[in-house]
């Protein structure tokens, strides 16, 4: 057994002060022993099938995130958190590091690491710096995220300031080094600029307007390739008609080569999407365009992109040709409550894709999930993504079942 499991079982032992007593310690021992221990437990069973390859991927792991977060002294506050990724049986599948290229892709290698170790200090309550290995979530992570669907997750080496004034909202962060999901081999150091500044214009209506300069200094060709300046401006709104509540968004980037990047070129970002709920079920539709020239595409290198343009995950590097995405979903949150079921959320999703530059059919993509939560903090998760394939874009299946206990 590794030495991380008997600290899990110490941790399962510890109960963290009370919320009163994390307000304001009087010295510095007082606030880290306020604090609340992180114990975060995923077991998943994942099965591809493509059908450019022989063999069937199939990969069961469990990842672990544990770690400590103080209670705050003089606006100061810590936080340490260690990551594993261990697999639970034979691992046939490819990591992209293990070599096993006739198997289908599950990017989870096994992998110990320090996943997030930060500092922040508040000196007031509209404005925080945050120094150290951290989570950096923007918007709705299209343009920066931390990945959190993969079992590693990505985490940035930075220097983040937040700050909020009335109705005006800003993010800075400078990032030096970029911890991706592939393993430390496959990670980036990095010159990184990216702002966020958003303006609440109505309840009920945001603007934003960001700029993320990434720079990546790394001997992979594709880092050199994911350095580029993206400047964009985002929507976001919402309207109630009696029962109905309707929701809105609508981006608009413009990108460019930066940093170490010696290409000439210049694409654009465009997403307009809406919903409509009705008590538990709403329907939803989304319109993206990532434009290419055939030679270079828009890229979102630091995105959370499991979410974006299907969950089989084929469309993780643009087309040189761009790439139009359209979608519709339906979901129903059913109103269950017992002693072994807390909520229940289905989900269904059909996908269209073609290229931007001559709107050659790329195929199409159903998915679908259930979302079970079994108690407060335990969740069942049963996903499927099927993926209909077009030449030189292999069809492919993917099948997910896992259990999620957050303390």
């Amino acid at each position: 057994m590794k030495s991380y499991i008997l600290a899990v079982a110490g941790l399962l032992g510890v109960q963290a002060l009370p919320a009163a007593a994390q307000a304001q310690s009087p010295d510095p021992v007082t606030a880290v022993l306020a604090g609340r221990p992180i114990l975060e437990l995923r077991a998943r069973y994942e099965d591809v099938d493509q059908s450019n390859l022989s063999r069937e991927g199939v990969a069961y792991t469990l990842r672990t995130h544990l770690g400590w977060q103080t209670g705050a002294w003089q606006g100061l506050s810590g936080l340490v958190e260690l990551s594993d990724v261990s697999r639970l049986a034979a691992d046939h599948y490819n990591t992209t590091l293990n070599g096993k290229g006739l198997y289908p892709t599950v990017a989870d290698p096994r992998l110990t690491r320090l996943n997030r170790a930060q500092l922040t200090w508040k000196p007031e309550q509209r404005v925080s710096f945050t120094l150290g290995r951290q989570r950096i979530l923007l918007d709705d992570q299209r343009f920066v995220g931390n990945v959190n669907w993969r079992q590693n997750e990505q985490t940035f080496d930075a220097g983040r300031v937040d700050a909020a004034a009335g109705r005006w909202a800003a993010t800075y962060a400078y990032i030096g080094h970029v911890d991706r999901v592939f393993g430390d081999t496959q990670s980036w150091n990095s010159r990184s600029h990216v702002v966020n500044l958003s303006y609440k214009a109505l309840p009920d209506l945001t603007l934003a307007g960001f700029y993320y300069g990434l720079d990546f200094r790394s001997r992979l060709a594709a880092a050199q390739a994911a350095a580029t300046a993206t400047r964009g401006v985002k929507l976001t709104g919402a309207a109630h008609m009696g029962p109905w509540k309707f929701t809105y968004a609508g981006t608009y980037a413009r990108q460019s080569p930066y940093g170490v990047n010696p290409a000439h070129f210049g694409a654009t970002y465009a997403e307009l999407d809406g919903s409509a709920a009705f008590g538990p079920l709403t329907l939803r539709a989304e319109n993206e365009v990532l434009s290419g020239d055939g030679a270079h595409a828009f890229v979102t290198p630091l995105a959370t992109l499991h979410g974006f343009l299907g969950w089989d995950d084929v469309f993780l590097t643009t087309p040189v040709k761009g790439l139009k995405e359209w979608s519709q979903s339906a979901a129903l949150r059913l109103p269950v409550s017992g002693p072994f079921l807390k909520a229940d959320e289905v989900m269904l999703r059909r996908l269209d894709f073609e290229t931007e530059r001559g709107r050659a059919n790329l195929g199409h993509e159903w998915d679908a999930q259930n979302t079970l939560k079994l108690a407060p903090n335990l969740t069942l998760l049963a996903k499927y993504a099927d993926y209909k394939g077009v030449a030189g874009s292999p069809s492919r299946r993917k099948l997910w079942l896992s259990l999620e206990y957050a303390y």
